[in-house]
């Protein structure tokens, strides 16, 4: 997907889910769009008919947290692959870009951390809380960044998202097993 083809898809969708569009200042060489408000969380998957209602409410938790994680990662993936090597630019398509990204990286996890988790996984879930919060608190300082056109604090940026997308990943995986 090239980066004008992902800019257009998101531009659609969050055209399409949010009432309240982007807002730029208008010559604030600084200015960075405003986080959109989250849009209604994805339904939670249905479970095969015949589980009990405990074991279909731990399906639908652990497939929402594996999704969740998995679309977290498409998502970063999505907007590097529009901005390759993982640099700074200081066009405002970026700083659009990102904070799209962002936005929607932000409203799935917190979607994420808001699952009740099943009686047999709350030990999951106070591990999981911890490493969601770091990812939210990692968007902003890259929102930070990019709004301050930082190009360190934004290398620092990559760093830590790639960090605490692996313990998501990681986490995430000790659920399957």
């Amino acid at each position: 997907m090239t980066r004008r083809e992902w800019t257009r898809a998101m531009h659609l969708a969050l055209t399409a889910t949010l009432a309240v569009p982007f807002v730029t200042a208008c010559g604030n060489q600084t200015a960075l769009p405003d986080v959109p408000p989250c849009s209604a969380p994805t339904p939670v998957p249905t479970a095969r008919p015949n589980l009990s209602a405990a074991a279909a409410q731990e399906f639908r938790y652990r497939r929402a947290i594996g999704d969740g994680t998995d679309r977290l990662a498409r998502l970063l993936a999505d907007f590097r692959a529009a901005w390759p090597g993982n640099k700074f630019s200081s066009k405002p398509e970026f700083r659009a870009d990102f904070a799209t990204y962002a936005g929607l990286a932000g409203c799935l996890a917190g979607d994420m951390r808001k699952l009740a988790a099943p009686p047999r996984l709350t030990e999951f879930q106070q591990k999981l809380a911890p490493v969601l919060d770091d990812y939210l608190a990692t968007l902003e300082r890259g929102r930070e960044a990019v709004r301050q056109r930082n190009v360190t604090n934004y290398r620092d940026w990559n760093k830590a998202i790639d960090e605490t997308a692996v313990r998501l990943r990681d986490l995430t995986n000790s659920l399957a097993n």
